[in-house]
């Protein structure tokens, strides 16, 4: 096999790369937008609850503020857990783009490996044309 024939299959590699790691980038945008989602939501429930504890309040306005903050802490788990799936899902598209990243590399080095040999072969070959283009020339002085 030659360098040139393995081409196709580094440039393929090399796109798998390219998703893998824009894929990547989108994951952990992810993160952050469900990041900054929970300290959103972990703001306004610190600041409803220090709302709540001033002041005199009814029963009923009482009973309705405590079930909004069961609410409002429910929300809270809810997008710690949509935070946990993001980082999971993220971890999980770094680990492809790594394997991908790798492949590409174990591609390149092989088909250096090719050029190298392909080089070599071409020496070999220039060197045996200039041996006997030597010997052509002392065999015509010579005679």
């Amino acid at each position: 096999m030659d360098s040139q024939r393995l081409k196709p299959v580094q440039n393929a590699a090399e796109t798998r790369e390219r998703n893998a790691m824009k894929d990547m980038a989108d994951a952990q945008r992810a993160v952050a937008e469900q990041e900054k989602r929970l300290e959103e939501l972990k703001r306004y429930l610190a600041e409803y609850q220090k709302e709540s504890e001033r002041g005199l309040m009814s029963p009923a306005l009482l009973v309705n503020r405590r079930a909004f903050l069961g609410r409002l802490e429910d929300a809270v788990r809810q997008q710690a857990q949509a935070v946990a799936n993001a980082r999971e899902a993220c971890e999980a598209q770094r680990a492809r783009w790594m394997l991908a990243s790798r492949d590409t590399a174990v591609l390149e080095q092989l088909a250096e490996c090719y050029r190298d040999r392909e080089q070599r072969a071409a020496e070999r070959i220039a060197q045996r044309d200039q041996d006997e283009a030597a010997m052509r020339r002392f065999q015509a002085n010579v005679e």
